[in-house]
């Protein structure tokens, strides 16, 4: 899905990339709107390395949309998230 609302409800509170265990090593880098990154990870998977929200240094980023890369052996895929809180 293409949006978040990270306000610790336990609905939509992180980005859920669908099947991403079938690309078990992959990197997802996520941008502002300037092009700024401000979250990046490898190996992504849903559980224990997943965005909710938070920018590289673990503070709250602000609401807004945002565009992410991913990246794994299959090829790189680019999209956009809408963060809500």
């Amino acid at each position: 899905y293409s949006g978040i609302t990270p306000n610790s409800d336990g609905i939509n509170d992180s980005w859920i990339i669908e099947n991403v265990e079938v690309y078990a090593s992959n990197q997802v880098a996520i941008y502002n709107r300037l092009g700024n990154l401000v979250w990046e990870a490898d190996n992504y998977d849903n559980v224990n390395t997943v965005w909710d929200g938070d920018n590289l240094s673990g503070g709250d980023l602000p609401p807004d949309t945002y565009f992410y890369i991913f990246q794994s052996d299959e090829g790189v895929e680019k999209g956009w998230i809408e963060l809500t809180r």
